[in-house]
């Protein structure tokens, strides 16, 4: 265990809490039968011994998330969780692990004193859908309320920031709350790009791009192709990681990012989980990286993270000395190329902000991504949560927003 690990264990419960479910109303009593057990688990050492059946949840996982599998909520603790107290529901039947949920409680919610146990975002998470064995959503949404309603540690409220608002989680929550009567809001909806496959890459690139689009692009390849050999390399299974983990870093540092100090490197916290995280994903052969080389100097990389049937578009970086030949665009084109000649990769998260240009010019596809604000029984939750449908309406009503909230409004969510 680092050094870091170690800190976090030492200011955290020694050993995980089970807590039974007690307190839950008609509904969600039913639901629970027979009764989940959660444990609730503060320490590094507990999040480890649980790696084995956490990984095999996620592999089966109603819907995957690579954000919240352990090689990820690991690193991203050491890094990022020092000053966090994050409390990991692990919800159980029997020995059968059922459900996963990365919980950090906070004092405020939207501004108002109310206490909120939120599903936990670090800066480099961009996916909080919950882990769930298909089977077990109602009762593990259930014994969630539940828990958080008569444990010390719970909230009046729960909020699950940036969870799929549509496919099989989305539907399961939707009828879970609608049956059981339980106050709940939904705020910050937006799309973002998603990448499905159709029946070859050339025809994907014909229904995403115009003919004078896909011109420029073999113009672009052409001309860079000018200045010298240009290829494209993939990271092998035995391949070299520290080198292109550096590669990746250098480069991303070398632009725009590194200027405004939002690169990787720019930050030893941040670099240190994504040479963590990346090392444990090319170990288990969830990573994916693509280069494009200009007389073997890499001028533009991209990071996948792969879960199953599907992937998560992590990070992308390009050479701005080559803008000229948009680098970055011509990366993502091979991208697509090979993710249909894997025939594997069903779809791709872009993981991107809704007004993303690159990710929507390229990918057709569109996921939604959802805010709820769920209350969990307490007074104070049921008040304020089942109030926000008219505080909204109020300040829609009443609130004339000024003119720079007009306009941003109308461009989607910022970066």
């Amino acid at each position: 265990m680092s050094a870091m690990q170690q800190d976090i264990a030492r200011r955290q419960p020694s050993a995980p809490v089970a807590t039974p479910l007690t307190g839950a109303d008609a509904h969600e009593a039913a639901l629970a039968r027979p009764a989940l057990t959660v444990v609730a688990v503060e320490t590094v050492s507990g999040l480890e011994q649980r790696s084995r059946a956490w990984e095999d949840l996620a592999r089966g996982a109603l819907e995957p998330n690579v954000f919240y599998e352990p090689w990820q909520i690991l690193p991203a603790l050491e890094a990022f969780g020092r000053r966090r107290r994050v409390i990991h529901l692990f919800l159980y039947q029997d020995d059968l692990l059922c459900a996963y949920f990365p919980l950090e409680r906070v004092r405020r919610f939207r501004g108002l004193p109310i206490p909120v146990l939120t599903l936990w975002k670090h800066i480099h998470c961009f996916l909080c859908t919950p882990l769930i064995r298909p089977g077990f959503e109602e009762r593990s949404l259930a014994a969630l309320l539940a828990w958080a309603r008569s444990d010390p540690r719970g909230a009046a409220i729960v909020q699950m920031p940036k969870v799929t608002g549509d496919g099989a989680f989305h539907g399961a929550l939707v009828d879970f709350l609608a049956r059981g009567r339980r106050p709940s809001f939904v705020f910050g909806t937006y799309d973002r790009a998603l990448f499905i496959p159709r029946q070859s890459a050339d025809r994907y690139l014909e229904e995403s791009m115009s003919g004078k689009s896909r011109k420029q692009v073999r113009r672009l390849t052409r001309r860079f192709s000018e200045v010298g050999t240009v290829t494209f390399t993939e990271l092998a299974p035995g391949g070299d990681l520290d080198v292109w983990v550096r590669d990746f870093l250098a480069l991303e540092a070398s632009g725009w990012k590194g200027r405004a100090k939002s690169a990787l490197a720019c930050h030893e916290a941040e670099r240190s989980f994504f040479m963590q995280m990346t090392r444990e994903a090319h170990r288990r052969g969830r990573l994916m990286m693509l280069a494009m080389h200009l007389d073997g100097r890499p001028v533009a990389m991209k990071c996948n993270l792969l879960a199953g049937e599907g992937s998560f578009s992590f990070k992308i970086a390009f050479d701005e000395a080559f803008a000229r030949f948009s680098p970055g665009v011509l990366l993502e084109v091979e991208n697509i190329r090979r993710l249909h000649f894997g025939g594997s990769q069903r779809w791709m998260d872009s993981c991107a902000v809704s007004n993303h240009s690159m990710a929507n010019r390229l990918w057709i596809d569109r996921r939604t991504i959802q805010t709820y604000a769920i209350a969990t029984g307490r007074a104070l939750g049921d008040f304020f949560v089942g109030a926000m449908p008219l505080v909204r309406w109020l300040t829609h009503r009443l609130v004339r927003p000024r003119p720079e909230e007009r306009i941003a409004a109308g461009i989607g969510e910022q970066p």
